[in-house]
Formats: structure tokens, C-alpha cells, sequence
């Protein structure tokens, strides 16, 4: 049993951790020490604008990607931890953070730092090896660079790895990093800021959301959205469809949810996840020289071809579990998603085939089953998957 508060270091990136954002926020934040929370909100209207240079260089990138910070508030309010929040991308907190290791008994590594760029991490990752404390690293889009990852988390010999996929697939993933334990960690739900607002629902279904980019390798949740976009228009249905045009911060994402019935959506992540990763490189590296390759064309010279042992990667994310703090109703394309959530109790399921389209609707639009599905769902949830358990689970199997 944990008595006292566990030192704590949680390292982010507030925005990807590219060269100019490096500047930007080591000029602002670490020199000018202009902070992280509430500057925005004394400027002008017109410096506030959203193509405002101000607010392109001050605001955070990932605010439309919620789960970032909804696993940062869970943390930061944990009882078991102190807790001090590190921006990799401010080189002067970033280098007295590397400088002080020593004094924390854990450091998170957060999906934002091993995400999309992991070349500032992977610079300092020697730092880390004069720690006293255990690591544990969470994996952003565990399908893309993962040589450069895995390298990363051997070099600095991580204690713990913290996926997001169905644990088998993780353990298989990562069986080659024999230092490390692999640990369930996928998104959950955050109950402070997704909730049933009481408002009056608006339209039946929706959906607003960025497109995947060829390269991952899936390429059927845009036709499911499209199939159920186009179904909806024929049978006069209600809906607020928006494909392709990017994401909703948190606070309008959660307003979003409670105008609507229901929302759409399917797995996350890629069909074709190897060990190393090569296979979405590949696929990334042809469509950069043939940019107007189609999914078939990627698929009959890539995927289909490969001889590389590859499983699913597809996994549950944090859009599944949003929709159900808010208690609207989910129409998901068939999958697994995790084994966490149960169709015809969580959400309503509609075969890959699409043959049972028609029963789903009718489902859903009965009003009493609908509510059935939406609180049974929720009641679970809360019970079991909110990002304070989570982040308790952690802890409590890195310490006992």
C-alpha cells in the first residue's frame, strides 16, 4: 500500500517536436516565461483570430486531441502522485527536468513525445539511464516508426511500455525488448469533461473527424462513413456529417456529443502492423513519389505482396469511450475493440458487409432500446475504464 505521494516527472510535447516548435515554445515559454495556461485568454479578439501568428505560436496544437490531455488531468490529480508536467519542447524546462532525474521515483513519457517525431527524445534518451526511478513510456500511433521506438525504448531501457492495443498484439509487438514489461493501457473515458449536459438532441447521427491518410492502411472506415452518409440522405435522416474536416477541440467536441443521438465511427489503427514498421513506411515512402496511387494500388504493390509476418493493429481509442460519457448512442462499423466494449450492450454493431444496415437503424431509432444501450454503457465505463482508473491501475502495479 502506497503511503506517501510518489515523485513524479511527466514529460509532454505540446505540439510535435519539430525544429521550429522547439524555438518557438523554448523563446516564449522558457525565456519569456509566458505560461501554458490562461495567456491566450487576455488577449484581444483580433489577436485571438485563428490564423492569428499569436495564437498559431502559443496556443497547443494537440488540444484537438483530447485524450493528450485528459490522461495529463488524470494524472496531475491522482492521490498516489506529485506530480511536475515537463514540456520536451521548452529545452530550458526540458534540460533542468534531465538535469534533476534523480529526484523523481517515476517518469511518464507521454504519447506526444514518442509519437510523431522522436528525434529530441532520442537525443537526450542517455539521460535516462542516470535515473533512480522506473519509466514507463506510452506509445503515440503504434503503427508508424516503430524501429526508431523500439530503439528508443531499449536505449534509454524503459521498465515498462504502456500500449494502446489489445495486450496480445502488444506483447507480440514489443517480445524483442526483453527489459521491459508490456502493460494494458488503452484511452478511457474522462468523466469531468464528457457528460450528459441534459440538452435537447438535436439531430440523430453524427460524425466530425480528420481522413487517415492512405498509408495506414485502412481505408474502410471513410466507405463506412460514406455508406452511412449517403444512407442517412436517402432514408431522411437527421445528421451533422463532417468528413474530412479535422477535429473539434474538447470543450466543442463534448457539445458536439450532447447535440447528437448518436455518433459513427470504427476501430483505430492499421490492418498491416509489423514488428519493425516497414510496412507502413513503405506504403508512406511510395505514396511521397506516387502521390496519386489509390488504396488499390497501394495494397496490390505493398500489403498484398509482403511475405513480413503482420497482425491487426487495430484497437479502441478514446472517441469510443467519449460518446458514452456523454450517453450518445454508437453505431460502430464490426470489430473487436479491445474486447472492452460488448455490441448490442455498449453500442450497436453494423457487419463489414454492411447486410444488416437496415436492422441497426431500426434499432436505433427506437427510443427505449437506445437509452437501454446508452446507460448500460455508461454505468460500465465509469465503473471500469475512466482515466482515474487508469492512471490507478499504473501505479499500483509499478509499486504494489
Amino acid at each position: 500500500m502506497i503511503k506517501d505521494k510518489i515523485n513524479t516527472l511527466v514529460v509532454v510535447a505540446y505540439g510535435e517536436p519539430y525544429p521550429k516548435k522547439v524555438l518557438v515554445d523554448t523563446f516564449f515559454r522558457g525565456l519569456l516565461n509566458i505560461p501554458y495556461e490562461g495567456y491566450l485568454e487576455g488577449l484581444t479578439r483580433r489577436q485571438l483570430k485563428e490564423n492569428s501568428i499569436i495564437r498559431r505560436m502559443l496556443s497547443n496544437p494537440y488540444e484537438k486531441l483530447s485524450y493528450l490531455q485528459d490522461w495529463l488531468d488524470a494524472i496531475s490529480r491522482s492521490e498516489q502522485l506529485k506530480v511536475k508536467i515537463c514540456n520536451i519542447n521548452n529545452l530550458i524546462e526540458y534540460m533542468v527536468s534531465l538535469k534533476n532525474l534523480r529526484d523523481y521515483d517515476l517518469i511518464l513519457l507521454m504519447h506526444s513525445v514518442i509519437g510523431d517525431d522522436c528525434r529530441l527524445i532520442k537525443a537526450t534518451a542517455r539521460h535516462y539511464l542516470k535515473r533512480k526511478g522506473k519509466i514507463a513510456t506510452f506509445i503515440g500511433n503504434e503503427y508508424d516508426l516503430m524501429t526508431a521506438k523500439k530503439e528508443l525504448l531499449v536505449s534509454m531501457n524503459s521498465d515498462y511500455i504502456c500500449t494502446q492495443l489489445p495486450l496480445t498484439t502488444g506483447k507480440w509487438l514489443y517480445e524483442d525488448i526483453d527489459a521491459a514489461s508490456v502493460l494494458p493501457m488503452p484511452h478511457g473515458l474522462n468523466q469531468r469533461k464528457y457528460h450528459d449536459q441534459e440538452r435537447f438532441r438535436q439531430f440523430d447521427l453524427g460524425f466530425i473527424g480528420t481522413d487517415y491518410p492512405l498509408w495506414v492502411g485502412d481505408v474502410e472506415r471513410k466507405k463506412f462513413l460514406e455508406m452511412m452518409n449517403n444512407y442517412t440522405l436517402k432514408n431522411k435522416i437527421k445528421t451533422d456529417i463532417r468528413i474530412g474536416t479535422g477535429n473539434l477541440t474538447r470543450n466543442e467536441w463534448a457539445k458536439f456529443l450532447n447535440r447528437a443521438k448518436g455518433v459513427i465511427g470504427s476501430e483505430s489503427g492499421t490492418y498491416y502492423l509489423d514488428k519493425s514498421g516497414s510496412l507502413i513506411a513503405e506504403a508512406k515512402k511510395m505514396l511521397e513519389s506516387e502521390p496519386h496511387l489509390t488504396e488499390e494500388d497501394l495494397y496490390r504493390k505493398i500489403f498484398k505482396m509482403t511475405t513480413k509476418d503482420y497482425r491487426s493493429g487495430k484497437s479502441i481509442s478514446s472517441r469510443h469511450f467519449e460518446p458514452i460519457g456523454t450517453k450518445t448512442c454508437q453505431i460502430l462499423l464490426e470489430g473487436k475493440y479491445n474486447n472492452l466494449l460488448i455490441p448490442g450492450k455498449h453500442y450497436l454493431s453494423v457487419k463489414k458487409d454492411y447486410s444488416n444496415i437496415e436492422e441497426i437503424i431500426k434499432k436505433f431509432q427506437d427510443e427505449e432500446r437506445r437509452r437501454l444501450i446508452v446507460d448500460e454503457a455508461y454505468n460500465y465505463v465509469r465503473e471500469h475504464h475512466t482515466y482515474d482508473i487508469r492512471v490507478k491501475s499504473l501505479v499500483n502495479f509499478i509499486f504494489g
